[in-house]
């Protein structure tokens, strides 16, 4: 078995913020995440030799060998496991760049498509945001389309749409008229992460 790091000396992806970042996971399809979850790959002997804290920006690892890669969810069952068998690549890949287990190489494009359009159809749009700092920690208003409101008071979390407040699972998913949304918000640095996907129990897909 081998972990192989790619290095890309071609050119260098700007770092950019935690939004603008996702967790990609490739085996036989892609999957995407948020970048603040945390994840483990375990091998074969049942040691963990690899976590969210060995990866860069825009420079992935590759998988050679037998491998289980554990990432820990807010929602679902708490965990999505994928099985590797043969090979798989796992990066932090930046919005405007693509990292691909077929090509030893990196690539960055104003034009290429953001995360959001990977998880569903017509995936709504933030229309704005406000964020407020109160005492040691930001209150957060994300707007959506189809008026749907992302709001973080006084450490308390709440989902609405048309003026309803929504059922709240984890940290943090309801269910909406455009399908589940998932969201992920850091108070300390205003850092957010979102993604509309169609059922709760399915991982995060591309």
């Amino acid at each position: 078995m081998r972990l192989i790091a790619i290095i890309f000396v071609t050119f260098i992806c700007q770092m950019i913020s935690a939004q603008n970042v996702s967790l990609k996971i490739q085996n036989d399809d892609a999957y995407y995440y948020p970048s603040n979850l945390e994840f483990e790959v375990i091998n074969d002997e049942g040691k963990t030799v690899l976590t969210q804290n060995d990866l860069e920006v825009n420079q992935p690892i590759i998988l050679e060998g037998q491998y289980t890669i554990n990432v820990f969810t807010p929602w679902g069952n708490g965990k999505d496991s994928f099985q590797v068998k043969d090979e798989a690549l796992i990066a932090f890949e930046e919005q405007d760049c693509k990292v691909d287990l077929k090509k030893n190489d990196c690539y960055c494009s104003e034009n290429y498509s953001k995360y959001n359009n990977f998880w569903k159809e017509n995936q709504p749009k933030v229309v704005s945001t406000t964020f407020e700092y109160n005492t040691t920690t930001y209150d957060a208003i994300i707007a959506f389309e189809n008026d749907i409101f992302f709001n973080y008071i006084d450490g308390k979390a709440k989902i609405t749409q048309n003026g309803k407040t929504l059922e709240l699972l984890g940290n943090y998913v309801a269910k909406t008229s455009e399908g589940y949304l998932k969201m992920s918000y850091n108070p300390e640095n205003k850092e957010y992460w979102y993604v509309f996907t169609d059922t709760y129990e399915k991982v995060v897909y591309k």
